[in-house]
Protein backbone atom coordinates (compact mmCIF):
# COMPACT_ATOMS: atom_id res chain seq x y z
CA UNK A 1 0.00 0.00 0.00
CA UNK A 2 2.82 2.40 0.87
CA UNK A 3 4.49 1.77 -2.45
CA UNK A 4 1.20 2.35 -4.24
CA UNK A 5 0.61 5.72 -2.56
CA UNK A 6 4.17 6.88 -3.15
CA UNK A 7 4.20 5.71 -6.72
CA UNK A 8 0.94 7.47 -7.58
CA UNK A 9 2.01 10.72 -5.93
CA UNK A 10 5.38 10.73 -7.67
CA UNK A 11 3.95 9.90 -11.07
CA UNK A 12 1.34 12.64 -10.70
CA UNK A 13 3.93 15.13 -9.50
CA UNK A 14 6.30 14.43 -12.38
CA UNK A 15 3.45 14.77 -14.85
CA UNK A 16 2.73 18.26 -13.46
CA UNK A 17 6.39 19.24 -13.94
CA UNK A 18 6.30 18.14 -17.56
CA UNK A 19 3.09 20.06 -18.20
CA UNK A 20 4.68 23.19 -16.74
CA UNK A 21 7.60 22.76 -19.13
CA UNK A 22 5.25 22.54 -22.11
CA UNK A 23 3.30 25.61 -20.93
CA UNK A 24 6.44 27.70 -20.40
CA UNK A 25 7.91 26.73 -23.78
CA UNK A 26 5.60 29.29 -25.42
CA UNK A 27 7.57 32.07 -23.71
CA UNK A 28 11.08 30.69 -24.24
CA UNK A 29 11.83 31.72 -27.81
CA UNK A 30 14.63 34.27 -27.25
CA UNK A 31 17.91 33.91 -25.38
CA UNK A 32 16.95 36.37 -22.61
CA UNK A 33 13.54 34.75 -22.20
CA UNK A 34 14.97 31.23 -22.05
CA UNK A 35 17.85 32.09 -19.69
CA UNK A 36 16.37 34.73 -17.36
CA UNK A 37 12.61 35.04 -18.11
CA UNK A 38 13.07 38.55 -19.54
CA UNK A 39 13.67 39.79 -15.95
CA UNK A 40 9.94 39.79 -15.21
CA UNK A 41 9.57 37.41 -12.24
CA UNK A 42 7.30 38.31 -9.33
CA UNK A 43 8.34 38.16 -5.66
CA UNK A 44 6.66 34.91 -4.59
CA UNK A 45 7.98 32.91 -7.54
CA UNK A 46 11.49 34.36 -7.24
CA UNK A 47 11.69 34.05 -3.45
CA UNK A 48 10.44 30.47 -3.23
CA UNK A 49 12.46 29.39 -6.27
CA UNK A 50 15.63 30.90 -4.79
CA UNK A 51 15.03 29.21 -1.45
CA UNK A 52 14.26 25.80 -2.92
CA UNK A 53 17.21 25.84 -5.31
CA UNK A 54 19.63 27.07 -2.63
CA UNK A 55 18.88 24.38 -0.06
CA UNK A 56 17.69 21.36 -2.05
CA UNK A 57 18.57 17.86 -0.86
CA UNK A 58 21.39 19.35 1.18
CA UNK A 59 19.02 20.52 3.91
CA UNK A 60 16.48 17.67 3.75
CA UNK A 61 18.92 14.78 3.57
CA UNK A 62 22.41 16.10 4.29
CA UNK A 63 21.72 18.67 7.02
CA UNK A 64 19.20 16.46 8.85
CA UNK A 65 21.70 13.60 9.01
CA UNK A 66 24.46 16.01 10.06
CA UNK A 67 22.35 17.31 12.96
CA UNK A 68 21.55 13.75 14.07
CA UNK A 69 25.22 12.76 14.09
CA UNK A 70 26.75 16.02 15.38
CA UNK A 71 24.09 17.27 17.78
CA UNK A 72 23.44 20.92 18.55
CA UNK A 73 26.91 21.96 17.38
CA UNK A 74 25.61 21.60 13.80
CA UNK A 75 23.14 24.43 14.38
CA UNK A 76 25.78 27.14 14.39
CA UNK A 77 25.69 27.14 10.60
CA UNK A 78 22.03 28.21 10.43
CA UNK A 79 22.50 31.90 11.43
CA UNK A 80 25.22 32.20 8.81
CA UNK A 81 22.96 30.69 6.16
CA UNK A 82 20.16 33.15 6.96
CA UNK A 83 22.57 36.09 6.91
CA UNK A 84 23.89 34.82 3.58
CA UNK A 85 20.33 34.92 2.17
CA UNK A 86 19.97 38.51 3.39
CA UNK A 87 23.35 39.50 1.95
CA UNK A 88 22.29 38.33 -1.52
CA UNK A 89 18.82 39.91 -1.58
CA UNK A 90 19.41 43.10 0.41
CA UNK A 91 23.19 43.58 0.31
CA UNK A 92 24.29 43.04 -3.28
CA UNK A 93 20.69 42.68 -4.51
CA UNK A 94 20.10 46.37 -5.45
CA UNK A 95 23.25 46.42 -7.58
CA UNK A 96 22.50 43.08 -9.22
CA UNK A 97 18.94 43.97 -10.13
CA UNK A 98 19.64 47.45 -11.47
CA UNK A 99 22.79 46.52 -13.38
CA UNK A 100 21.28 43.37 -14.86
CA UNK A 101 18.39 45.36 -16.28
CA UNK A 102 20.55 48.24 -17.49
CA UNK A 103 23.40 46.17 -18.95
CA UNK A 104 21.25 43.22 -20.10
CA UNK A 105 23.18 40.74 -17.94
CA UNK A 106 21.98 37.14 -17.88
CA UNK A 107 24.64 35.37 -15.79
CA UNK A 108 27.20 35.74 -13.01
CA UNK A 109 29.98 35.85 -15.60
CA UNK A 110 28.52 39.11 -16.92
CA UNK A 111 28.99 40.52 -13.41
CA UNK A 112 32.63 39.45 -13.31
CA UNK A 113 33.38 40.94 -16.72
CA UNK A 114 31.86 44.34 -15.91
CA UNK A 115 34.26 47.30 -16.35
CA UNK A 116 36.80 45.08 -18.14
CA UNK A 117 38.46 45.78 -21.43
CA UNK A 118 37.35 43.55 -24.29
CA UNK A 119 40.68 41.74 -24.28
CA UNK A 120 40.58 40.93 -20.57
CA UNK A 121 36.93 39.90 -20.76
CA UNK A 122 37.71 37.49 -23.60
CA UNK A 123 40.29 35.85 -21.31
CA UNK A 124 38.16 35.77 -18.14
CA UNK A 125 34.87 34.59 -19.61
CA UNK A 126 35.95 31.10 -20.76
CA UNK A 127 37.86 30.54 -17.51
CA UNK A 128 34.80 31.48 -15.45
CA UNK A 129 32.60 29.27 -17.62
CA UNK A 130 34.92 26.30 -17.03
CA UNK A 131 34.78 26.89 -13.25
CA UNK A 132 30.97 26.98 -13.35
CA UNK A 133 30.81 23.82 -15.45
CA UNK A 134 33.29 21.95 -13.22
CA UNK A 135 31.54 22.81 -9.96
CA UNK A 136 28.01 22.32 -11.27
CA UNK A 137 28.75 18.86 -12.59
CA UNK A 138 29.72 17.86 -9.02
CA UNK A 139 26.73 19.72 -7.59
CA UNK A 140 24.24 18.14 -10.01
CA UNK A 141 25.76 14.70 -9.48
CA UNK A 142 25.09 15.04 -5.75
CA UNK A 143 21.46 15.94 -6.40
CA UNK A 144 21.02 13.04 -8.83
CA UNK A 145 22.48 10.68 -6.27
CA UNK A 146 19.91 11.90 -3.72
CA UNK A 147 17.09 11.61 -6.22
CA UNK A 148 18.21 8.09 -7.05
CA UNK A 149 18.03 7.12 -3.39
CA UNK A 150 14.46 8.43 -3.04
CA UNK A 151 13.09 6.96 -6.26
CA UNK A 152 14.84 3.63 -5.73
CA UNK A 153 13.27 3.35 -2.26
CA UNK A 154 9.77 4.01 -3.59
CA UNK A 155 9.80 1.80 -6.67
CA UNK A 156 12.36 -0.81 -5.51
CA UNK A 157 14.61 0.03 -8.46
CA UNK A 158 18.33 -0.18 -9.02
CA UNK A 159 19.75 3.19 -7.94
CA UNK A 160 21.44 3.81 -11.31
CA UNK A 161 18.12 3.36 -13.12
CA UNK A 162 16.48 5.69 -10.60
CA UNK A 163 19.15 8.33 -11.31
CA UNK A 164 18.45 8.08 -15.04
CA UNK A 165 14.70 8.50 -14.50
CA UNK A 166 15.17 11.61 -12.36
CA UNK A 167 17.57 13.28 -14.78
CA UNK A 168 15.22 12.63 -17.71
CA UNK A 169 12.34 14.41 -15.94
CA UNK A 170 14.43 17.51 -15.18
CA UNK A 171 16.02 17.45 -18.62
CA UNK A 172 12.67 17.46 -20.42
CA UNK A 173 10.95 20.33 -18.61
CA UNK A 174 14.12 22.46 -18.49
CA UNK A 175 14.76 21.79 -22.16
CA UNK A 176 11.32 23.00 -23.23
CA UNK A 177 10.45 25.78 -20.81
CA UNK A 178 13.75 27.40 -19.86
CA UNK A 179 13.93 29.83 -16.92
CA UNK A 180 10.17 30.36 -16.65
CA UNK A 181 9.56 26.62 -16.37
CA UNK A 182 12.36 26.34 -13.81
CA UNK A 183 10.89 29.26 -11.84
CA UNK A 184 7.35 27.87 -11.77
CA UNK A 185 8.42 24.35 -10.88
CA UNK A 186 10.82 25.58 -8.20
CA UNK A 187 8.05 27.68 -6.65
CA UNK A 188 5.87 24.56 -6.48
CA UNK A 189 8.75 22.59 -5.05
CA UNK A 190 9.49 25.26 -2.44
CA UNK A 191 5.90 25.14 -1.24
CA UNK A 192 5.88 21.35 -0.97
CA UNK A 193 9.14 21.35 1.00
CA UNK A 194 7.76 23.96 3.43
CA UNK A 195 4.61 21.91 4.04
CA UNK A 196 6.67 18.82 4.86
CA UNK A 197 8.96 20.89 7.13
CA UNK A 198 5.91 21.74 9.25
CA UNK A 199 3.98 18.46 9.24
CA UNK A 200 6.73 15.83 9.49
CA UNK A 201 8.53 17.20 12.60
CA UNK A 202 5.18 17.19 14.42
CA UNK A 203 4.58 13.57 13.38
CA UNK A 204 8.11 12.53 14.39
CA UNK A 205 7.79 14.25 17.76
CA UNK A 206 4.46 12.55 18.47
CA UNK A 207 5.83 9.14 17.48
CA UNK A 208 9.13 9.38 19.37
CA UNK A 209 7.95 10.64 22.74
CA UNK A 210 7.19 14.33 22.29
CA UNK A 211 9.11 17.35 23.52
CA UNK A 212 10.97 15.31 26.17
CA UNK A 213 12.73 13.36 23.44
CA UNK A 214 13.64 16.59 21.65
CA UNK A 215 15.11 18.01 24.84
CA UNK A 216 17.06 14.79 25.36
CA UNK A 217 18.48 15.11 21.86
CA UNK A 218 19.51 18.67 22.63
CA UNK A 219 20.95 17.82 26.06
CA UNK A 220 24.44 17.73 24.60
CA UNK A 221 24.32 21.52 24.80
CA UNK A 222 26.10 21.34 28.15
CA UNK A 223 28.57 24.17 27.97
CA UNK A 224 30.83 22.62 30.59
CA UNK A 225 31.94 19.78 28.33
CA UNK A 226 32.01 21.88 25.13
CA UNK A 227 29.83 19.49 23.15
CA UNK A 228 27.61 22.35 22.01
CA UNK A 229 30.71 23.51 20.12
CA UNK A 230 31.84 20.08 18.89
CA UNK A 231 34.39 19.88 21.71
CA UNK A 232 36.24 23.06 20.70
CA UNK A 233 37.47 25.52 23.28
CA UNK A 234 39.48 28.76 23.21
CA UNK A 235 40.88 29.83 19.83
CA UNK A 236 39.74 26.53 18.30
CA UNK A 237 36.19 27.44 19.29
CA UNK A 238 36.45 30.80 17.52
CA UNK A 239 37.74 29.06 14.41
CA UNK A 240 34.94 26.50 14.54
CA UNK A 241 32.23 29.15 14.84
CA UNK A 242 33.72 31.21 12.01
CA UNK A 243 34.03 28.15 9.79
CA UNK A 244 30.51 26.88 10.34
CA UNK A 245 28.72 30.22 10.15
CA UNK A 246 30.68 31.42 7.10
CA UNK A 247 29.17 28.66 4.95
CA UNK A 248 26.18 30.92 4.32
CA UNK A 249 28.25 33.58 2.58
CA UNK A 250 29.00 31.16 -0.23
CA UNK A 251 25.58 32.18 -1.57
CA UNK A 252 27.15 35.42 -2.83
CA UNK A 253 29.07 33.44 -5.44
CA UNK A 254 26.46 30.92 -6.61
CA UNK A 255 25.51 31.73 -10.24
CA UNK A 256 22.16 29.93 -10.07
CA UNK A 257 21.14 31.93 -6.97
CA UNK A 258 22.26 35.32 -8.26
CA UNK A 259 20.12 34.69 -11.35
CA UNK A 260 16.91 34.80 -9.26
CA UNK A 261 17.74 38.28 -7.95
CA UNK A 262 18.69 39.46 -11.44
CA UNK A 263 15.38 38.18 -12.80
CA UNK A 264 12.88 39.99 -10.53
CA UNK A 265 10.88 42.73 -12.21
CA UNK A 266 11.29 45.63 -9.76
CA UNK A 267 12.62 46.80 -6.40
CA UNK A 268 9.46 45.93 -4.49
CA UNK A 269 9.55 42.39 -5.88
CA UNK A 270 13.17 42.01 -4.81
CA UNK A 271 12.50 43.13 -1.24
CA UNK A 272 9.43 40.92 -0.86
CA UNK A 273 11.19 38.01 -2.54
CA UNK A 274 14.07 38.28 -0.07
CA UNK A 275 11.69 38.16 2.91
CA UNK A 276 9.91 35.13 1.44
CA UNK A 277 13.22 33.29 0.92
CA UNK A 278 14.50 34.00 4.45
CA UNK A 279 11.24 32.99 6.15
CA UNK A 280 11.21 29.78 4.09
CA UNK A 281 14.78 28.95 5.13
CA UNK A 282 14.08 29.62 8.82
CA UNK A 283 11.03 27.33 8.71
CA UNK A 284 12.68 24.47 6.82
CA UNK A 285 15.95 24.46 8.79
CA UNK A 286 13.98 24.53 12.06
CA UNK A 287 11.90 21.55 10.95
CA UNK A 288 14.91 19.51 9.89
CA UNK A 289 16.68 20.40 13.15
CA UNK A 290 13.79 18.99 15.17
CA UNK A 291 13.84 15.75 13.19
CA UNK A 292 17.63 15.41 13.45
CA UNK A 293 17.71 15.96 17.22
CA UNK A 294 14.77 13.63 17.91
CA UNK A 295 16.14 10.83 15.75
CA UNK A 296 19.63 11.20 17.25
CA UNK A 297 18.31 9.19 20.20
CA UNK A 298 17.84 6.10 18.01
CA UNK A 299 20.83 3.97 17.07
CA UNK A 300 18.93 2.44 14.17
CA UNK A 301 18.22 5.92 12.81
CA UNK A 302 21.87 6.97 12.97
CA UNK A 303 22.79 3.92 10.92
CA UNK A 304 20.64 5.30 8.06
CA UNK A 305 23.06 8.09 7.19
CA UNK A 306 21.52 10.39 4.60
CA UNK A 307 18.44 8.14 4.37
CA UNK A 308 17.51 9.33 7.87
CA UNK A 309 14.61 11.53 6.76
CA UNK A 310 12.96 8.72 4.81
CA UNK A 311 13.50 6.39 7.77
CA UNK A 312 11.92 8.91 10.16
CA UNK A 313 8.90 9.33 7.89
CA UNK A 314 8.43 5.58 7.61
CA UNK A 315 8.51 5.28 11.39
CA UNK A 316 6.18 8.17 12.18
CA UNK A 317 3.91 8.98 9.28
CA UNK A 318 1.08 7.47 7.29
CA UNK A 319 1.71 5.97 3.85
CA UNK A 320 0.31 9.11 2.23
CA UNK A 321 2.65 11.29 4.29
CA UNK A 322 5.60 9.16 3.25
CA UNK A 323 4.51 9.60 -0.36
CA UNK A 324 4.31 13.38 0.03
CA UNK A 325 7.67 13.46 1.78
CA UNK A 326 9.30 11.51 -1.00
CA UNK A 327 7.81 13.91 -3.54
CA UNK A 328 9.13 16.83 -1.48
CA UNK A 329 12.64 15.36 -1.39
CA UNK A 330 12.61 14.91 -5.12
CA UNK A 331 11.20 18.45 -5.37
CA UNK A 332 14.17 19.78 -3.45
CA UNK A 333 16.57 17.88 -5.64
CA UNK A 334 15.01 18.93 -8.93
CA UNK A 335 14.73 22.56 -7.83
CA UNK A 336 18.52 22.73 -7.66
CA UNK A 337 19.31 20.60 -10.70
CA UNK A 338 17.10 22.57 -13.08
CA UNK A 339 18.43 26.04 -12.22
CA UNK A 340 22.03 24.83 -12.27
CA UNK A 341 21.55 23.10 -15.60
CA UNK A 342 20.13 26.23 -17.14
CA UNK A 343 22.68 28.66 -15.72
CA UNK A 344 25.67 26.44 -16.51
CA UNK A 345 24.45 25.81 -20.05
CA UNK A 346 23.88 29.51 -20.68
CA UNK A 347 27.34 30.39 -19.39
CA UNK A 348 29.03 27.70 -21.47
CA UNK A 349 27.11 28.75 -24.58
CA UNK A 350 27.78 32.48 -24.24
CA UNK A 351 31.20 32.54 -22.62
CA UNK A 352 33.04 29.32 -23.44
CA UNK A 353 31.83 28.39 -26.91
CA UNK A 354 30.92 32.02 -27.77
CA UNK A 355 30.23 31.14 -31.39
CA UNK A 356 27.64 28.91 -32.93
CA UNK A 357 26.82 27.70 -36.41
CA UNK A 358 24.60 30.01 -38.42
CA UNK A 359 22.02 27.22 -38.70
CA UNK A 360 21.49 26.89 -34.94
CA UNK A 361 19.82 29.38 -32.59
CA UNK A 362 21.15 30.34 -29.18
CA UNK A 363 18.29 28.51 -27.48
CA UNK A 364 19.04 25.33 -29.47
CA UNK A 365 22.72 25.51 -28.55
CA UNK A 366 21.88 25.90 -24.86
CA UNK A 367 19.58 22.89 -25.06
CA UNK A 368 22.36 20.75 -26.54
CA UNK A 369 24.69 21.80 -23.72
CA UNK A 370 22.02 20.93 -21.14
CA UNK A 371 22.03 17.39 -22.51
CA UNK A 372 25.82 17.15 -22.34
CA UNK A 373 25.92 18.33 -18.71
CA UNK A 374 23.23 15.81 -17.78
CA UNK A 375 25.31 12.98 -19.23
CA UNK A 376 28.51 14.07 -17.44
CA UNK A 377 26.69 14.43 -14.12
CA UNK A 378 25.10 11.01 -14.42
CA UNK A 379 28.47 9.42 -15.11
CA UNK A 380 29.98 11.16 -12.08
CA UNK A 381 27.12 9.96 -9.88
CA UNK A 382 27.63 6.40 -11.18
CA UNK A 383 31.39 6.09 -10.89
CA UNK A 384 32.55 8.54 -8.20
CA UNK A 385 30.11 8.15 -5.32
CA UNK A 386 30.29 10.52 -2.35
CA UNK A 387 27.89 11.83 0.26
CA UNK A 388 25.50 14.59 -0.76
CA UNK A 389 26.80 16.74 2.09
CA UNK A 390 30.42 16.47 0.95
CA UNK A 391 29.79 17.12 -2.74
CA UNK A 392 27.54 20.11 -2.22
CA UNK A 393 29.85 21.64 0.39
CA UNK A 394 32.81 21.35 -2.01
CA UNK A 395 31.02 22.92 -4.98
CA UNK A 396 29.41 25.60 -2.79
CA UNK A 397 32.76 26.59 -1.27
CA UNK A 398 34.64 26.64 -4.58
CA UNK A 399 32.03 28.73 -6.42
CA UNK A 400 31.59 31.06 -3.47
CA UNK A 401 35.33 31.77 -3.25
CA UNK A 402 35.77 32.16 -7.01
CA UNK A 403 32.91 34.61 -7.60
CA UNK A 404 31.67 35.89 -4.22
CA UNK A 405 34.45 38.41 -3.40
CA UNK A 406 34.23 39.87 -6.92
CA UNK A 407 30.45 40.27 -6.67
CA UNK A 408 30.87 42.12 -3.34
CA UNK A 409 33.51 44.47 -4.79
CA UNK A 410 31.35 45.10 -7.86
CA UNK A 411 28.37 45.93 -5.62
CA UNK A 412 30.58 48.38 -3.70
CA UNK A 413 31.49 49.97 -7.05
CA UNK A 414 35.19 49.24 -6.58
CA UNK A 415 36.75 48.63 -9.98
CA UNK A 416 39.97 46.69 -10.44
CA UNK A 417 43.07 47.25 -12.49
CA UNK A 418 43.56 44.99 -15.54
CA UNK A 419 44.18 41.35 -14.62
CA UNK A 420 43.23 41.70 -10.96
CA UNK A 421 39.71 40.26 -11.23
CA UNK A 422 40.93 37.22 -13.16
CA UNK A 423 43.73 36.65 -10.64
CA UNK A 424 41.32 36.89 -7.68
CA UNK A 425 38.89 34.44 -9.31
CA UNK A 426 41.61 31.87 -10.00
CA UNK A 427 43.17 32.21 -6.53
CA UNK A 428 39.81 31.89 -4.76
CA UNK A 429 38.87 28.83 -6.78
CA UNK A 430 42.32 27.23 -6.65
CA UNK A 431 42.76 27.61 -2.89
CA UNK A 432 39.26 26.22 -2.29
CA UNK A 433 39.95 23.16 -4.43
CA UNK A 434 43.37 22.65 -2.83
CA UNK A 435 41.91 22.88 0.67
CA UNK A 436 39.26 20.29 -0.21
CA UNK A 437 41.99 17.81 -1.17
CA UNK A 438 43.49 17.98 2.31
CA UNK A 439 42.18 15.90 5.19
CA UNK A 440 38.46 16.58 5.56
CA UNK A 441 37.69 18.64 8.64
CA UNK A 442 33.97 19.12 8.04
CA UNK A 443 31.91 22.32 7.89
CA UNK A 444 33.75 23.80 10.89
CA UNK A 445 37.11 23.92 9.09
CA UNK A 446 37.46 27.71 9.28
CA UNK A 447 40.62 27.92 7.20
CA UNK A 448 39.05 25.95 4.35
CA UNK A 449 35.96 28.18 4.40
CA UNK A 450 37.62 31.57 4.85
CA UNK A 451 41.17 31.43 3.40
CA UNK A 452 40.00 31.37 -0.27
CA UNK A 453 37.77 34.38 0.35
CA UNK A 454 40.40 36.29 2.28
CA UNK A 455 43.13 35.76 -0.31
CA UNK A 456 40.83 36.71 -3.19
CA UNK A 457 39.62 39.76 -1.24
CA UNK A 458 43.19 40.89 -0.52
CA UNK A 459 44.03 40.73 -4.22
CA UNK A 460 40.94 42.74 -5.11
CA UNK A 461 41.55 45.33 -2.39
CA UNK A 462 45.15 46.08 -3.31
CA UNK A 463 44.41 45.81 -7.02
CA UNK A 464 41.51 48.27 -7.01
CA UNK A 465 41.62 51.48 -8.99
CA UNK A 466 42.23 54.54 -6.83
CA UNK A 467 39.51 57.15 -7.04
CA UNK A 468 42.03 59.80 -8.04
CA UNK A 469 43.94 57.58 -10.43
CA UNK A 470 43.67 58.29 -14.15
CA UNK A 471 41.58 55.81 -16.11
Amino acid sequence: MELSYSGLVLIGYMAVLLLIGVYASKSASSGDAFLIADRQLGPIIAGLAYAASSSSAWVLLGFTAFVASSGVSALWMVPGILVGYAAVWFGVGPFLQEAARREKWVSAVDILAADMTDGEARFLRPLAAMIVAFCFVFYIAAQLQASGVAIADVFSLNINLAIIISVLIVFIYTLFGGFLAVSLTDMLQGLSIAVVAVILPIAVLANQGGVDTLLAGASEANLSDGSAFAGHMGFALIGFLVGVSSIGFGALGQPHLLAWVMSVKDRSSRLTGGVVAILWAALVYAGMTVIGLVMSQQGAALDQGERLLLFAAGEAASPMMVALLTAAIISAIMSTIDSQLLVASGVISRDLIARRAASISEVSQVRLIIGAICILSVLLAFYLPATIFERVLFAWTALGAAFGPIVVFRACKLSQKPGVTTAAMLVGFGVAVGASLLEDKGPGAWLERTAPWMLAGIILFFGRKRSNAPE
